[in-house]
């Protein structure tokens, strides 16, 4: 499995497109089924590409890309580690987790800098995953107005 992190550039607008027309990634990805516009999708894109203040990488499987990881800085400085594998062909094959990885090892160039997720409570193999590589159960959290994820568990990078 040799997977390798690069900055998103505008070549992955295609890709990164095409994932977000897709109904099962985007009720993963966002719990709704609802379809972005193209210019919607154009626009968010731009922003990921040109910020400064957080980490957008694809996901590179022999330089195709077949997903995303970003570090996204919240209101308390931290970080929120968010994953797609958005090419249907790589799910469930340890590749996410091999993403999850590298991006560790980029993160530990950066001193001082909190990363977390969230997971679903319920996620016994997220958990154990996440787990094994440094990540640990801090609260429980509860976001009432999202069905997809009305509870989540945040685990943090120690």
């Amino acid at each position: 499995m040799k997977i390798s992190l690069r900055k998103l550039n505008e070549f992955d607008i295609k890709d990164f497109s095409s994932w977000m027309k897709d109904e099962n990634i985007l009720m993963l990805a966002t719990g709704n089924k609802e379809e972005f516009l193209e210019q919607d999708i154009k626009k968010y894109f731009s922003k990921m590409i040109s910020d400064e203040n957080n980490m957008h990488h694809a996901i590179l499987l022999n330089e195709k890309a077949i997903g995303l990881i970003s570090l996204v800085k919240d209101r308390t400085n931290s970080h929120k580690m968010q994953l797609l594998i958005g090419d249907k062909t790589c799910w469930s094959k340890g590749y996410d987790m091999e993403a999850v990885k590298q991006m560790i090892e980029k993160i530990k160039e950066k001193e001082g800098l909190k990363v977390y997720v969230e997971i679903r409570p319920d996620s016994e193999r997220s958990i154990a995953a996440f787990a094994s590589y440094g990540f640990v159960p801090t609260k429980s959290k509860r976001y009432p107005k999202d069905n997809h994820f009305p509870q989540v568990l945040k685990m943090e990078l120690s």
